[in-house]
């Protein structure tokens, strides 16, 4: 690979690599946001809304499922068509799922499925998010950048897992939280589009 100057967290900064790292670095932190609250705090939000610990914990099992089957599906479908437009729709996707859910939080049968859904989406697509980092940057600033992707992308997870206790502690209902969830979807959806407008 052609030697390049500069620090390495530079390079992910030059040669117009600038703006689609920031708008990476802003799906990563949304997408983990989302996860990490759904997988630590689901159960305990499911149980509050009166579902047994082992339904909540069977639902929570679908998030994971859901997203290893989406990580397999849209993979394909990044291989076949735009990969940003394909994430885009996931999220996006999984902005309308979440939305359903708020609106069914007491039916259980109909949360499960829009956990699965939501898992198919939002996990599936941090997956696909980590193919995306490394097609995006050159070889010589390959690791750096898909390193510090994944580390906005942990500071994310740290405070999805803060956000979702503290709105249990003040009380929040299983249909409010969901309806916040929508927040971070969104923007992944519009960042990654916005960074496959953007190019390198």
């Amino acid at each position: 690979p052609e030697q390049v100057q500069g620090t390495p967290v530079r390079q992910i900064f030059a040669g117009g690599l600038g703006l689609g790292t920031v708008l990476l670095w802003c799906t990563f932190f949304m997408s983990l946001l989302i996860v990490y609250l759904v997988g630590n705090w689901l159960p305990l939000i499911l149980t509050e809304a009166g579902s047994s610990k082992s339904t909540a914990s069977l639902i929570t099992t679908g998030f994971h499922l859901g997203g290893s089957v989406g990580a397999i599906v849209l993979g394909r479908l990044m291989d076949r068509f735009d990969e940003n437009k394909v994430l885009a729709i996931a999220y996006a996707s999984a902005a309308i799922v979440i939305l359903i859910i708020s609106q069914v939080s007491e039916t259980v049968g109909l949360v499960a499925l829009g956990v699965i859904a939501a898992g198919f989406c939002v996990t599936g697509g941090q997956v696909g998010l980590n193919a995306l980092a490394s097609g995006y940057y050159p070889t010589n600033s390959r690791g750096t950048g898909v390193s510090w992707a994944n580390g906005v992308g942990r500071a994310g997870s740290i405070i999805g897992s803060l956000i979702g206790g503290s709105l249990i502690a003040l009380g929040w209902g299983p249909a409010n939280i969901f309806l916040l969830l929508m927040v971070p979807a969104i923007l992944a959806a519009v960042a990654v589009f916005a960074m496959g407008r953007a190019g390198r």
